[in-house]
Parts: C-alpha cells; structure tokens; sequence
C-alpha cells in the first residue's frame, strides 16, 4: 500500500432501520429490523429509501489503490504524487460515497489516529503539477500500468479445537458455491492475473474457490467465516454476479453449520 493513495476516502458505516410499513428487497417479508455496519457502497440502494432510517457513523474503512513501487514507472514518487494530485477528493466524496464520507490525505492512517500529523495540509487536485513531476520523471507521455482485482474467497478464522470443524464448514460450503455458473472461472482468471504478476498466492484452492484457514483464538466466537467478492459494482450484470454470489454463500454456510 503506498502513502499517495492509502486513504483517498474514509466511508462512514451506518445503522439503518426500517420505518414504513411497506417491505423492501432487503427486508425479506418486513422480518428485517436493522441493518449494521453497512458501508455506503454496498448500501446504495437503501441511502435514499424512505422506508429506512440511515444513521451515518465516522469510520476507518477506507478505499485504496494498491502499487508496487519496485518496479517500472510507479518506482518513481513523483509519479505516484503526480497520481494523487489528479483527483478530485471532494467530487469522490460527493459523487461515488453519496457525501457520507470524509477526503483522505495519503495516509493510510486516518486522522483519529495519533500516528496521523494533523498539521500536513489537506492535497487538492492541481492538475498543472501532476504534468510537472510526470515531465520530470521522464514520462510526460504517460505509461502504461496493470490493475490486477482480487479474487472471489473465503476466509475463516477459528479456536483451538475447532480446526476439524472450519475445515468441514468450508469444504460444504466451496462445493455449493461452486456450481454457480461462471464463478469458478472469474476465479481461474483472477487467479491467472495474480500469479502472472506476483507470483504464486498463499490461499489454497478449495472446491476451486480460494480460502484462507487460521487458528485465532482472540475471536470472540468459536468461528468466524468471511466471503470476500472483489467487485463493488453497483449496477447491471457484475452486481447481480456479486450479488447472487454473497447469497448463495449465506445460505450455504448457514446450512453447512446445520450439518457439522
């Protein structure tokens, strides 16, 4: 992760809770009383429901663009600041997190935390000085540069004693997951990228589904099962892909926990 884009936006989670009588898609028959810890993206079709109460909390979560700074043009910093100073902080804020957010300053701390300097100025957009330093760094012309996603997987934590039982829950649920059309492919592709540029990744392939097991002990609860999909699309085909996915791995862990 690099200084320059850590933090571009901090997105506020909220609460939200119905208040009308007339259900929605999410309430599933009005038996939906609240909704926790919804990040604005994942929450935009709720952000102007009349039927919800949305209460915004400040966060940490934040979006970011990870380089690698080893390597080709990105090595340079004046590259990686004339980046920066090409985006419009406040329109991302408006625009992409519906103002429910707050602009980063290239730190992939957030200002809550003591380690931040509050004293740095605030970087706006100043597209004459991002020109600047690319001339300077000898790629005035531009370059060409791979933004490689993540791939759909599963992570899962679990205490001591529990390993056999992760274990299960995982191998059920990889097999139901995996009859979902086109899945396993969006994941060998991803998977593909990954390894083409970075090498050989550390998650075993479950069922074909990439997955990350560990004993943790510090969890709160005997085991904790994360599904995590790369793409935050909000509209058309790539969120009902997303959509249908997250869906299918509910109701497969809920149903898998049943058997094990």
């Amino acid at each position: 992760m690099t200084k320059e884009l850590a933090n571009e936006h901090k997105s506020s989670p909220s609460r939200s809770t119905p208040r009308a009588r007339k259900p929605t898609a999410f309430q599933r028959d009005a038996k939906l009383k609240t909704l926790c810890n919804m990040p604005v993206l994942a929450g935009v079709g709720l952000l102007n429901d009349p039927n919800f109460d949305i209460i915004s909390l400040k966060s940490t979560t934040h979006q970011q663009v990870h380089m690698r700074c080893d390597d080709g043009p990105l090595k340079d910093a004046r590259v990686r600041r004339a980046i920066a100073l090409t985006l419009d902080r406040d329109k991302l804020v408006a625009g992409l997190m519906k103002g429910r957010a707050l602009p980063g300053n290239d730190s992939p701390f957030a200002s809550v935390y003591p380690s931040t300097d509050p004293t740095v100025p605030q970087r706006k957009q100043d597209i004459a000085q991002a020109k600047q330093l690319m001339e300077a760094a000898g790629a005035g012309k531009g370059f060409k540069v791979t933004l490689t996603t993540e791939r759909y997987c599963l992570l899962a934590q679990y205490h001591t004693g529990w390993a056999d039982a992760a274990e299960q829950l995982i191998d059920k649920v990889t097999r139901r997951l995996a009859r979902l059309p086109g899945l396993l492919e969006f994941n060998a592709a991803q998977i593909g990228l990954f390894e083409k540029h970075y090498g050989e990744t550390d998650h075993r392939l479950i069922n074909g589904i990439p997955c990350l097991l560990w004993n943790d002990d510090e969890c709160s609860v005997p085991m904790v099962v994360t599904s995590e999909y790369p793409d935050e699309t909000i509209y058309g085909r790539a969120f009902i892909a997303g959509h249908d996915t997250q869906t299918e791995f509910v109701l497969a862990a809920y149903e898998a926990y049943q058997q094990i």
